[in-house]
């Protein structure tokens, strides 16, 4: 794990066009200036340099970015939401076949993209905590910022990776040797800095849009961490808090909800490059020619889940179909857009979304034995879907109707079935069969790649691999 600071300096000048949208810093630095001294020399660049990790995250000159639909599509071939019709592609393959080698090179991109981003938002707390020229309310809403943001990008990795190492500064001798941190401790940390952070943050969002961290998207993720640490009235005290503040409200319309407007959007990514929307509208919905199958096709198994009558499954709402030589894929269909003619994007990328606090909130109570508010929230869902409420039903029955909702909530979205499966101990029990004779227990945690392995010499490789 080798970053080197001149990719910062590039990554920074860049993600400032994201923040003040026509500014750009001056580069013109002295070879032996560092960048710190300069970027958070004053409010302005120091806003900029934190949204250029925002900006950092929706970077998809690779097609896919760790932020950006890398872990959706991944997650998606690994459990059993998706499979690739680019049967050719050994790497994607891989993925869909639970037999990751340690040399897979979206694998390695999903490693390596994510500690660039930590390292860059490192390089801001760095930053930030030693300059004296920005006002005292601003630098605690950028530090709470970068410490919410790296907090993201750990829960994601353990959550794909296990054990890794657990970087918090910029020293490189330092991070060339790290060892892997145990997730329980890893997630032990991350409370603290959410929790933390939170109370740094603003309540209002610091621009015009849903697309930094306030205290209310904070929220949002804590919730979401107490809720995979089990401790539910916290996670529901959490949940309730962004559910009862009145700054969101569930989109009726389906096809409204991955809008840059959402009123169900919680933290939501703004799109960086001219006529280009989100990573998912481009490798989800498929060319208009005829031969062209989609990339990714939904499994037959998640269209079944579905019941009758359930919006999210009519064709043009979350999903759609296009036949090839008589052959009919499904795809997935929250983003609409594989570019866009407009220069202002119409479709954010979501992070959090009101729905999933409703049903983080519906999982937390079930499992304090409130099943009647437990239906409630689950109900919420399903009615926005055209489905019928469920009023009754022992905490067994509740729990299967929450985990049955959050797959067709959220599939191919970031992934949640994939997350959520193996924190509830189910995977093997539904892979098992799904994924049936490729599925190992082990196949839960991607592999670490050679590449890190060989340049650390205190890293240890996943069972299994």
């Amino acid at each position: 794990m080798q970053i080197f600071k001149s990719i910062l300096l590039l990554i920074i000048v860049c993600g400032i066009l994201c923040s003040s949208c026509k500014k750009m810093i001056d580069v013109g630095l002295p070879k032996n200036q560092l960048v710190t001294e300069s970027v958070f020399s004053d409010s302005v660049n120091a806003i900029g340099a934190v949204s250029g990790i925002y900006a950092e995250m929706m970077n998809v000159s690779t097609s896919l970015s760790f932020g950006n639909g890398s872990i959706t599509a991944y997650t998606g071939l690994a459990a059993d939401e998706l499979f690739t019709t680019a049967f050719t592609n050994a790497a994607e393959n891989e993925f869909q076949s639970n037999g990751i080698s340690i040399e897979n090179a979206p694998n390695n991109a999903l490693w390596l993209q994510a500690y660039k981003l930590i390292y860059q938002t490192n390089a801001c707390i760095d930053g930030l905590t030693n300059s004296k020229n920005i006002t005292p309310s601003l630098k605690d809403q950028l530090l709470g910022e970068c410490r919410v943001i790296r907090s993201l990008l750990y829960f994601n990795l353990v959550n794909l990776f296990g054990a890794v190492p657990y970087v918090t500064t910029i020293n490189y001798t330092q991070n060339a040797i790290l060892p892997r941190m145990a997730k329980e401790e890893v997630m032990a940390r991350l409370l603290i800095e959410v929790s933390n952070a939170r109370e740094q943050l603003s309540t209002h969002y610091p621009s015009g849009e849903k697309v930094r961290f306030n205290k209310m998207a904070a929220t949002a993720f804590l919730a979401k961490l107490l809720l995979y640490e089990e401790r539910w009235a916290e996670a529901e005290a959490m949940a309730t808090a962004v559910i009862s503040s009145a700054m969101y409200s569930l989109e009726p319309v389906l096809n409204a909800v991955f809008l840059a407007g959402s009123k169900e959007a919680i933290l939501q990514l703004r799109p960086i490059q001219p006529n280009f929307n989100t990573a998912e509208g481009q490798i989800f919905n498929p060319t208009s020619s005829a031969s062209v199958r989609p990339r990714y096709a939904l499994s037959n198994g998640l269209l079944l889940s579905f019941e009758p009558g359930d919006n999210r499954r009519v064709n043009g709402n979350w999903m759609r179909s296009k036949v090839v030589t008589g052959q009919t894929f499904w795809y997935p269909h929250k983003y609409k857009l594989r570019s866009d003619a407009n220069p202002v994007p119409s479709e954010y990328y979501i992070v959090f979304r009101l729905a999933e606090q409703y049903l983080i909130r519906s999982e937390a109570r079930a499992m304090q034995d409130k099943l009647i508010l437990a239906l409630a929230d689950l109900n919420l869902i399903r009615q926005r879907a055209g489905l019928p409420v469920i009023n009754s039903g022992t905490s067994t029955a509740v729990l299967l109707a929450i985990e049955q909702e959050k797959r067709v909530e959220f599939f191919a979205e970031g992934g949640h079935r994939w997350f959520d499966l193996k924190r509830w101990d189910r995977a093997n029990a539904v892979f098992g069969i799904s994924k049936a004779p490729n599925w190992q227990s082990t196949d839960q945690l991607f592999p670490i790649p050679l590449t890190e392995l060989n340049r650390n010499p205190y890293l240890v490789q996943n069972p299994g691999y």
